[in-house]
């Protein structure tokens, strides 16, 4: 009958080559979560841009001409009227935020307001009206996101062109 006298030294080059394997396939799983929590991160950030653009653009094609109309138009900041009922677009701490309800144009302060937060992770966000004696021609706006994807848009208030 024959021995074998190498069974612990095969048991343990099998457990180094098992471990070794089992390592670099550990890594490589590491490596394929964070690709796709990276890809879901930067999807997540262009959706956001791009429904803040879709919002803006609807709010902005129903926006008056009157520039009696418009209260604030800062690089960061837009507040103007439609009938009874203000609207405003905030950029604050990378977030653009909409805000409706009722502003006091004397204290400068809201009221009574809805505050939605429109897009989180944004970069800058600058807005540019056009102005025309006491008409408002033309809004533009430029919105980067954290992940630098970029949306410019110019809207004609005169026809409601994009």
């Amino acid at each position: 009958m024959r021995k074998r006298g190498y069974f612990l030294i095969e048991a343990l080059c099998y457990i180094v080559i098992a471990t070794v394997l089992l390592y670099f396939l550990n890594q490589q799983a590491v490596h394929a979560v964070s690709s796709i929590q990276k890809a879901y991160k930067t999807h997540v950030q262009t959706t956001q841009l791009y429904s803040a653009q879709w919002l803006l653009e609807r709010d902005l094609m129903a926006a008056p001409r009157k520039i009696t109309a418009w209260i604030t138009t800062d690089a960061t900041a837009l507040i103007w009227r439609e009938g009874e009922i203000y609207k405003s677009y905030t950029f604050k701490d990378d977030r653009l935020f909409r805000i409706t309800g009722t502003y006091n144009q004397k204290n400068n302060s809201w009221v009574k307001k809805n505050k939605y937060l429109v897009a989180r992770s944004l970069k800058s966000l600058e807005f540019l009206l056009d102005k025309n004696g006491s008409d408002v021609t033309a809004v533009s706006y430029k919105l980067i996101s954290k992940n630098d994807a970029e949306i410019k848009q110019y809207i004609q208030l005169q026809n409601r062109i994009v």
